[in-house]
């Protein structure tokens, strides 16, 4: 654990201004749901990136993810299209879920309360979570953990 927080060291000294909206990110840009007056129809018939589902000639993956589109909105609603806003959020989100995910050790599977720890710390700094985390579309997947441990505690 101590090994994986001095890793990630230098990154609490990035600026997050430097980040932008990089690749997939630019699309929230585009996406009308994100900053345009709220119209339920349109958030329920388009997919993640804004694109029309159920239109005749035009190509979607039909990814429905209005939640996390309806994020996205919050953060434009706080910070206009200031990406530090929407990296501080998938962060957070990350942060909570590796909390919740301790939590579910301890009182889900019985654990000690150490070994809940080291499960929380090391969900935390593992590397194979930095695209999740990095990229402000990574949010789906990050959304997706807070709400399943949610509901694996509610269980």
């Amino acid at each position: 654990a101590m090994a994986g927080c001095h890793a990630w060291w230098p990154a609490s000294n990035f600026n997050m201004q430097q980040g932008g909206f990089f690749m997939d990110d630019a699309m929230i840009k585009k996406n009308a749901n994100v900053y345009e007056m709220v119209d339920w129809r349109r958030i329920f018939r388009t997919d993640y990136w804004g694109l029309e589902m159920f239109a005749d000639g035009q190509w979607t993956h039909k990814s429905f993810r209005p939640l996390t589109v309806l994020t996205f909105r919050l953060n434009y609603w706080w910070h206009t299209f200031d990406s530090v806003g929407f990296h501080v959020t998938n962060l957070s989100l990350h942060f909570v879920s590796s909390l919740l995910l301790g939590v579910y050790a301890h009182s889900g599977l019985g654990l000690p309360i150490d070994w809940s720890f080291l499960i929380a710390v090391l969900f935390w700094v593992h590397p194979v979570h930095t695209e999740s985390v990095l990229y402000i579309v990574g949010r789906a997947d990050l959304l997706c953990c807070v709400l399943v441990l949610l509901a694996a505690l509610v269980y």
